[in-house]
């Protein structure tokens, strides 16, 4: 059922009824004339006029309504499928694709952007945005990390110079012959 308020429903059949007499009374002579049907609402039979236009008129619109609102219906949907892909390009762990942060990838993260010569604050920001944390690393624990990889990374060079000595003396040898 069609919910009009009252006013605009009881314009609505004054027009229908305008309308229904206008063009319909020539041919049904059972149906009241424009000029009766003025008489018995007591208003001049223009306005009975007037009303089967505006009628007409709107009815002639349909077709005009039912293209706008299938544009709309596709402009709608592709306003969505971009709503969506932009989303998924901002919060890409809410896709398909979901990130593990485990303490290596942190810490490898942490001593890459370390070796770049970026600040703490730097490297705790770009953790937090890289691992979508929801509170980024310490500034204890980012020195931390960065300590241990600089230990780690000693022991691997002397570890190296004892393992290999020729090698490490070649490359000596090969670095100061370029420069």
């Amino acid at each position: 059922m069609c919910v009009l308020p009252q006013l605009t429903q009881t314009r609505l059949i004054k027009q229908i009824e305008s309308a229904a007499t206008v063009l319909l009374s020539p041919y049904h002579r059972s149906l009241l004339t424009p000029t009766e049907l003025a008489h018995s609402r007591n208003v001049p039979r223009s306005t009975i006029y007037r009303q089967t236009d505006s009628l007409l008129h709107q009815l002639g619109r349909i077709p005009h309504y039912q293209d706008h609102q299938t544009e709309l219906i596709a402009e709608n949907h592709a306003l969505r499928t971009r709503i969506s892909r932009l989303e998924s390009q901002l919060h890409p762990q809410k896709s398909s694709h979901t990130i593990v942060v485990d303490d290596e990838k942190l810490a490898l993260t942490v001593l890459e952007l370390a070796a770049r010569n970026n600040s703490v604050s730097d490297i705790q920001a770009a953790t937090k945005i890289a691992f979508d944390l929801s509170k980024a690393p310490s500034a204890g624990t980012i020195c931390n990390i960065i300590r241990q990889g600089a230990q780690l990374a000693t022991q691997l060079l002397e570890s190296v110079d004892y393992h290999f000595p020729l090698d490490a003396i070649e490359v000596d040898e090969l670095f100061l012959a370029k420069s």
